[in-house]
């Protein structure tokens, strides 16, 4: 976050933050999600190696998780199950410890706040609901806007064309959940290469 006065004039500008699983508690929801859509279909797959994907894309995890046979041949059927039965217990979503209070700091030092999230626009706005943060975002990059998910999405990201105009080179991002991407990572040159300054932060949870 930057340290400047609000109000003041400052070079960071726009904030991007991911949703699923940062602004809101939702990990341990797709987990079971997870661990029941790939039950279903005769496969038993580790709570915890689930717990451990969790953050990469939908269109990605199957393979991961399961192989690129199971993927070839159930993987949309997992996902659809999955989907089904997260959305299912969006009422049970709620948002993370402090996540008012940060969308509300943010907000009165003048920054731009935009959501990406690979989930569908559906979802993602029932997730910001959940959140209380639909007033505080200015855009929102959902799943349905790109092809493929993480870390090809975060190509997208690295255009300050994907955050509206006033995400210029020089403005500061970042986002969540997973901090796994470090400096010296490939999403990190992308930012170099815009001149966005860049910094993860890691939950006590996953530290």
């Amino acid at each position: 976050m930057s340290t400047d006065a609000p109000g003041s004039a400052g070079p960071d500008r726009t904030v991007v933050l991911d949703i699923d699983g940062t602004l809101v508690d939702s990990a341990y929801l797709h987990v079971h999600a997870w661990s029941r859509a790939f039950h279903q279909v005769g496969l038993d797959v580790p709570s915890h190696r689930i717990h451990g994907a969790i953050g990469m894309g939908g269109d990605r995890i199957v393979a991961h998780l399961a192989g690129e046979a199971a993927e070839h041949s159930i993987g949309d059927d997992v996902r659809a199950r999955h989907d089904e039965l997260f959305e299912s217990v969006l009422g049970d979503v709620r948002p993370t410890r402090g996540c008012t209070d940060l969308l509300q700091a943010l907000r009165d030092r003048g920054l731009r706040l935009v959501v990406a999230s690979s989930a569908n626009a559906s979802v993602t706005d029932a997730l910001l609901e959940a959140a209380g943060a639909s007033t505080y975002v200015a855009k929102v990059t959902t799943g349905d806007d790109v092809g493929r998910s993480k870390p090809h999405r975060l190509r997208r990201l690295s255009d300050p064309a994907a955050a509206g105009p006033e995400a210029r080179p020089g403005r500061r991002w970042r986002r969540g959940p997973r901090g796994r991407r470090r400096r010296g990572g490939p999403s990190w040159r992308r930012g170099r290469a815009h001149a966005h300054r860049c910094r993860g932060v890691r939950s006590p949870a996953r530290a």
